[in-house]
């Protein structure tokens, strides 16, 4: 059965690190807005809207193929998950959000205050 499953949570909660395992046992594939930047994550915030439809595009063509998927972006407001559900739904997929809690390395550097007001504004849905 097809399937997505959304991440959510702050920089350093966990996420990829569960992504990553559910993909190992699953098959399903990792889509990442962060992938847009590149290996070296040269982030620029002036393209996140670009980013973000380059990560939604991914998800479309994979699920039209038939493909399960597992979004890993922080999804921190339901408005951000929005468009994955839309396509689950369309898709005819069974949806899974999970969300974050762990005490990770933050791979992006992501200032603590920046991470903490995230924490505040994350929405559950």
């Amino acid at each position: 059965m097809q399937f997505v499953v959304i991440m959510q949570g702050v920089p350093g909660s966990g996420k990829t690190t569960v992504a990553k395992k559910i993909s190992r046992i699953t098959g399903a594939v990792i889509c990442s807005t962060d992938d847009f930047w590149g290996k070296d994550y040269d982030f620029d915030a002036r393209k996140l809207k670009e980013a973000h439809e380059w990560n939604q595009k991914r998800v479309e063509d994979l699920l039209e193929k038939g493909a399960s998927v597992i979004v890993d972006n922080t999804n921190i407001r339901k408005e951000h998950a929005d468009p994955y559900i839309d396509m689950a739904d369309r898709y005819g997929c069974v949806l899974e959000v999970i969300r974050c809690h762990g005490q990770f390395d933050n791979v992006h550097n992501v200032p603590d205050h920046v991470v903490d007001r995230m924490e505040r504004l994350m929405e559950h849905y």
